[in-house]
């Protein structure tokens, strides 16, 4: 039980994640765009881990 919630919750913040990344423009310097850009991967890496 304690694994399936834990799947969900990953699922749900991955899933949050890559919609933020959908929804908010990129701006800014270098650095910044390729912390949104390894936050997306680790979304990613939740979403199909959890599911």
């Amino acid at each position: 039980m304690k694994n399936k919630i834990l799947g969900v919750i990953g699922v749900v913040w991955g899933v949050a994640i890559i919609i933020n990344w959908l929804l908010t423009p990129v701006s800014g310097n270098e650095a910044y765009q390729v912390g949104k850009l390894m936050s997306v991967f680790f979304g990613i890496a939740l979403a199909l881990a959890g599911g």
